[in-house]
């Protein structure tokens, strides 16, 4: 899985790269999900673990998710298919946010 903080700013993009970086985008998000996912299935006590081992790692990486896909949406001006990436994007950030808050949540309640 790979996160990384995008090189290029989306005034500096051309309509060709931005697709591309929203595509390597939506994976990145779709990975991150899929990582989420399995920490929701895991047992509560080794789901506590994994919270304290990757919690502050899964936090950072969805916050910057979100100040790049902020920074992409509000700069650019989008075709259909640009349209659809974004729009697959916000819903999968979403999803993954959820996600995270859930398992969060779950670890916070356990050490109150």
């Amino acid at each position: 899985m790979i996160f990384r903080s995008s090189q290029q700013t989306p005034l500096t993009e051309t309509p060709s790269s931005l697709k591309f970086t929203l595509y390597i985008k939506k994976k990145e998000i779709h990975a991150m999900n899929s990582v989420l996912e399995k920490a929701l299935s895991l047992p509560l006590n080794q789901r506590q673990v994994w919270t304290e081992e990757h919690g502050e790692f899964i936090q950072s990486a969805l916050d910057a998710f979100v100040d790049e896909s902020t920074a992409i949406f509000d700069t650019v001006v989008l075709d259909e298919e640009t349209l659809g990436l974004s729009e697959n994007i916000i819903v999968l950030l979403r999803e993954a946010l959820r996600k995270a808050d859930a398992v969060f949540a779950e670890y916070e309640q356990l050490n109150s």
